[in-house]
Formats: C-alpha cells, sequence, structure tokens
C-alpha cells in the first residue's frame, strides 16, 4: 500500500530534483506501440514483469488487510495459513480482452519470502494432477498444519487482467472474500470495481 506520508517524500523528492510528474511504478512499453489497446508495446518480457509486479503487490496488500483488519482469525484464512508462498502463474495474452494471468499457489518454508514464479504462455491449461501433487508435497514437506487449505481450486483457473485499474488490490480482495466465505463470513462476492 502506499501510504500518504511515503506518497508525500516521494512527491517531495521529485520537486527537490526539478521533476514535475510522478513516474509511473510500472514497467511500462518497450516496444512500438502498434493496435491502440493499453496493452499494446509491450514485450513477454515486459508482461513478465508487470505481472510480477501487480501479484508483489497484491500479497503484500493481501498481508496488510489481513493484519490490520483480520488479525484475530488469520490463522483460518486459508492464504494467509499458506504464506509464504510461491505463486506460480501464467500470462496469457488475449488481443480481445488484454493479457491474463492465471496461477496457483505452492507454500513455503516458514520464514522465506513470497516468491512470484511468471512466465508467458500461448494456454493458461495446467494439468490438475501435477499441479495438485506440487502442492501437497509442500506442504507435507514444509506447512502440515496448512494441508487442508490445498485445494485443486487454489488458483489453477481464476483469471485477473493485469491493466485492470487496480488488479493488486482486485486480487488481493479476491482472495481475502474467498477465505472469508469459507469462514461463512461473505454470502456471495463482493464487486470491487
Amino acid at each position: 500500500m502506499i501510504w500518504p506520508s511515503y506518497l508525500s517524500r516521494e512527491i517531495a523528492q521529485l520537486a527537490a530534483e526539478g521533476k514535475t510528474q510522478l513516474p509511473c511504478p510500472y514497467r511500462g512499453r518497450d516496444e512500438d506501440f502498434a493496435g491502440g489497446l493499453i496493452w499494446s508495446g509491450f514485450s513477454d518480457g515486459s508482461l513478465i514483469e508487470r505481472a510480477r509486479q501487480e501479484v508483489t503487490n497484491a500479497l503484500q496488500i493481501y498481508v496488510e488487510l489481513t493484519v490490520c483488519w483480520f488479525k484475530k482469525i488469520s490463522d483460518r484464512l486459508d492464504l494467509f495459513k499458506t504464506l509464504p508462498l510461491r505463486y506460480v502463474g501464467r500470462v496469457k495474452t488475449d488481443e480481445n480482452h488484454g493479457p491474463q494471468v492465471s496461477y496457483y499457489t505452492v507454500c513455503l518454508p516458514p520464514g522465506s519470502p513470497n516468491v512470484v514464479d511468471v512466465q508467458v504462455t500461448e494456454d493458461d491449461v495446467w494439468n490438475a494432477t501435477d499441479v495438485f501433487g506440487e502442492q501437497q508435497e509442500a506442504a507435507k514437506q514444509w506447512r502440515a498444519d496448512c494441508i487442508e487449505c490445498v485445494s485443486l481450486t487454489q488458483g489453477t483457473s481464476v483469471m485477473h487482467s493485469i491493466f485492470a485499474a487496480t488488479p493488486g488490490a482486485l486480487m488481493a480482495y479476491g482472495w481475502l472474500c474467498r477465505d472469508l466465505k469459507k469462514l461463512a463470513w461473505l454470502d456471495e462476492d463482493l464487486r470491487f470495481n
């Protein structure tokens, strides 16, 4: 999250350097802007980096929301229990709807940093047996306390546009809503537009 004091310091620093614009924190286009769509002009490397930045931000937002507002029940929230984790994502390019990310997660040893592993692919189809096996093995090895959190649906088919207005926040709130629905704290998904 960008806190007001951090933003104020950044703006003051830019003003001291004589800059008049706040630069975008995300990687921009690195190829010719052809096609006229927001995602035009991004190479595969730029798409991967942008997706990595958005997912990293989403994980940070999710943790901050959970710690700030749901600390007393955090040990019951599936995604929070699996942290730290490795986010394995595939960016699929789609000319009509823009690049989308499908993903699954694998828990890591306690004390490890989160890892975001993203690649560009022609499809977003996962071998469910392989994914579930990888998730189960990691949970058994590192986090036996969260093995019940591992499921085939843990992100294997969820898509998020990395060019939405606030993709990191949308992902974080989506994960939190899923966790809260499982605890019967929500009846339906909330819409964040």
